[in-house]
């Protein structure tokens, strides 16, 4: 039990290059260590983060981010999308990433630092919106839409600002 209460190592990222970084992500989502991640008991006090997604050159200058290229989720946000009660799978954590790359990129009028990034695949909407702020980049949340996506997106469209439309 003490053992599940020692943090997890987490290499600074911003120190790697864009390649590494995201290779490392990919594996630790693909892997077991974003499951032990998800399921280890919280340690008192400090809600730990875990890399979901990393940002290349194009997608930090869409950001406006200078520093950080890492997008990190805490502990908590994890457990709660991945829930009993949600149909996030840890799996579909990987379309986190295909979303930073490929997916549309909306900027909400109302808050100058959220990006939603909408990644459509096979009738399926994966929504992945998050700060980008001075103390690194932060996902607020992720979910997936099937019914109703064609309004939802026209009204997250009406809300903000393109910046990039879906490449494939």
């Amino acid at each position: 039990m003490a053992r599940d209460l020692v943090p997890m190592f987490q290499p600074d990222l911003e120190k790697y290059d864009y390649d590494i970084a995201r290779k490392y992500v990919e594996d630790a989502v693909r892997g077991p260590v974003l499951k032990r991640f998800v399921e280890k008991e919280r340690i008192r006090g400090k809600n730990e983060k875990f890399p979901v997604a990393v940002l290349n050159a194009e997608t930090k200058k869409l950001t406006g981010q200078t520093k950080f290229q890492a997008v990190r989720m805490r502990q908590g946000v994890m457990r709660k999308i991945t829930g009993k009660h949600s149909d996030i799978t840890i799996e579909d954590m990987l379309r986190a990433q295909e979303a930073v790359d490929e997916g549309l990129v909306i900027r909400p009028d109302e808050n100058p630092l959220k990006l939603e990034f909408f990644l459509e695949r096979d009738g399926v909407l994966y929504v992945f919106p998050f700060l980008s702020a001075k103390n690194g980049n932060w996902a607020k949340t992720f979910f997936k839409k099937t019914k109703g996506k064609e309004d939802f997106l026209k009204a997250k469209k009406a809300e903000g600002k393109v910046l990039r439309k879906q490449k494939r």
